[in-house]
């Protein structure tokens, strides 16, 4: 069993709705054992569009990573993603944070995330579920890579739950 953190968003329709179908569907094939507060922020790179929902999934898998990977993006196309636009709004958007202390990087997938370190409303569910979490190229925990997190973008906790 591997260990790994999702990050799901939603700023379309019913976005807590589209959240607890996606964290339902999930966990069809993978064990969530732990869920972020759900957090709002506006949206990155491309901001001319609505607020985001965001939250983090801890879960536990025997899923090869680029079987993970075609999972979350099978939940995400039957959810109804269209990928139109870079950045731009969508129903559902699934992200693997990291799986354990993996370090993969090919076209079709780079773990940990890329971008990881660089986004509040990452980090701030990634926080909730696995503050301990150290980042395995950078050496640095969660807490330490969200203090020094130079991303501006409010991120506000909203009274919502899964």
């Amino acid at each position: 069993m591997a260990k790994a953190c999702l990050h799901l968003g939603s700023n379309m329709g019913d976005r807590i709705e589209l959240l607890r179908q996606a964290t339902a569907m999930l966990g069809e094939q993978l064990e969530v054992v732990d869920r972020s507060a759900v957090y709002e922020t506006a949206a990155w790179g491309h901001t001319a569009q609505p607020d985001f929902y965001n939250v983090a999934l801890m879960v536990q898998t025997t899923l090869h990573p680029f079987a993970l990977l075609d999972y979350c993006q099978a939940v995400e196309a039957s959810i109804g993603r269209a990928k139109t636009e870079y950045w731009g709004p969508r129903r559902i958007d699934i992200d693997i944070l990291y799986i354990d202390d993996l370090i993969i990087h090919t076209q079709r997938l780079t773990l940990p995330h890329p971008r990881l370190h660089i986004r509040n409303f990452v980090l701030y569910p990634l926080n909730d579920v696995d503050g301990l979490f150290m980042h395995p190229i950078f050496g640095r925990s969660c807490a330490d890579l969200l203090s020094d997190c130079v991303d501006t973008t409010i991120v506000r906790r909203i009274d919502e739950a899964l």
